[in-house]
């Protein structure tokens, strides 16, 4: 090899001071230096590689860390088994090993498809009539069967298991109710019926369900007016009747209090009376 660099050099200097005889020099220097190269093409080959596997490891390190409000599930590809780790750096074999993070931070699905009476695919009532809900429903991952069921889990777990389970049962749930019910008198009721109906499917998928949540229901323009003007008339007649039975408790309460004066006043006298007539008795025993 020193013996190539030195000719190659040799070569170069008698090049520049004499072209001719610098081309018949290059020739021999030339071939010198690729028979040492051919000597030594074992070694160049496995420089070559080690360069190569220095460079993957630098641009893709074989470490994955856990960063925090997650974990991580490395599957072995040899045997199948899935380690799940939720702090540290994991070593990542590549062609090996499979890495997946999961945020074990709590997750709120929407089905905004739903949430106008106009959009694309609102609930509907009992009666038919289109209706949008503000749906919220809060869930994370079950990190205690997260090793079991890591390799099950699809990519995007909130639209391909949280979204259709939470229709599967939303729509049906909601087809059952009245508008006037679903929009003011039994909406507690909902929640909890879709909680308790959510919650097995999401524990066999491998989730934890938190909670559901109903806000604004959203009624077709003309429906929403006349359903608050019922509202506001049942209201003021709840009103009125409340006031009614106010006024009739006051006035049972003043009867109650004119009684018990009348007793007072009777008693009061019934005393006097025993007294006055207790008196004269008193006097004729001398």
């Amino acid at each position: 090899m020193s013996a190539g660099l030195d000719a190659l050099l040799e070569f170069v200097r008698r090049g520049s001071s004499n072209p001719w005889s610098g081309s018949r020099f290059g020739a021999r220097s030339l071939r010198s230096l690729a028979s040492g190269l051919w000597r030594f093409r074992w070694r160049l080959v496995i420089a070559a590689v080690l360069l190569l596997i220095l460079h993957g490891l630098y641009t893709h390190p074989p470490f994955e860390s856990v960063r925090r409000g997650e974990v991580l599930a490395r599957t072995d590809a040899l045997d199948g088994s899935v380690t799940v780790y939720s702090s540290g750096t994991v070593l990542v074999i590549p062609g090996i090993h499979q890495v997946r993070h999961y945020s074990i931070r709590d997750q709120v699905y929407r089905p905004t498809e739903a949430e106008s009476a106009t959009g694309p695919a609102p609930f509907q009532s009992i009666e038919g009539l289109s209706i949008g809900v503000d749906l919220a429903v809060r869930w994370t991952v079950d990190r205690t069967r997260l090793a079991q069921m890591s390799r099950e889990f699809p990519d995007d777990i909130s639209a391909d298991l949280v979204a259709p389970a939470v229709l599967g049962i939303a729509y049906p749930t909601f087809a059952r109710y009245s508008v006037r019910e679903i929009f003011s008198q039994r909406r507690t009721e909902i929640q909890r019926q879709l909680l308790a109906e959510l919650n097995p499917k999401f524990t066999a998928m491998g989730l934890v369900l938190r909670e559901v949540d109903m806000g604004k229901v959203d009624l077709p323009p003309d429906y929403r007016a006349g359903m608050e003007k019922l509202l506001s008339e049942e209201l003021e007649t709840e009103k009125v009747h409340y006031t009614l039975q106010l006024k009739e408790a006051q006035v049972k309460q003043q009867q109650l209090e004119a009684e018990a004066d009348k007793v007072r006043r009777q008693t009061a006298a019934e005393a006097a009376a025993r007294s006055k007539s207790s008196r004269p008795e008193r006097r004729r025993r001398p």
